[in-house]
């Protein structure tokens, strides 16, 4: 992962993926986790493609994430984590959202996250699911801390890993 990062984790975490741009923590056999990701973009409606007109700074990014017509956001609020700045938000599908693509099974679905340059992922929110991003600012691009509780309560899961993020410190 770049920048380098350094966290605490209670006993039983596991880090399951440590790539350039990737880095995954969870617990085994809990589906819930803590992706950090470098420089990742917002996805193109039903496409594994970046959206069009979208950057990768925490501007574009946050401006993306709380005019979506499909997403319910609340309002960013600013956050400094292990020394990068940003902010922190989250986010659910908007009832009302009818949007479907081949990959949601039927299912109304807003894609969220896709690699840029060197992550590898495409992540989206479905009926039930939240997220907790913070988007932070790196180098001219971007550093995205998710929370995916995977259709569990966002806030039971916080408490649960808030003390992980705190613990992180990003470096060059």
């Amino acid at each position: 992962m770049q920048p380098k990062i350094t966290y605490t984790v209670p006993a039983g975490w596991e880090n399951l993926e440590d790539l350039v741009g990737n880095f995954l923590l969870q617990q085994p056999n809990d589906p819930r986790y803590v992706g950090v990701y470098q420089n990742v973009r917002t996805p193109a409606e039903c496409n594994e493609a970046w959206a069009d007109g979208v950057g990768k700074t925490v501007d574009d990014l946050v401006a993306w994430y709380t005019t979506h017509p499909g997403l319910v956001s609340t309002d960013p609020v600013p956050v400094t984590i292990g020394g990068l700045d940003g902010f922190a938000l989250d986010l659910s599908l908007d009832p009302s959202w009818t949007v479907v693509c081949p990959f949601s099974e039927g299912q109304p679905v807003v894609p969220i996250l896709i690699g840029g340059e060197v992550s590898l992922l495409h992540h989206v929110l479905l009926p039930g699911m939240e997220a907790r991003l913070y988007v932070l600012d790196w180098n001219g691009g971007n550093v995205v801390i998710e929370i995916g509780p995977e259709g569990t309560d966002l806030q039971t899961y916080l408490d649960e890993v808030v003390p992980i993020i705190e613990s992180m410190t990003f470096a060059s």
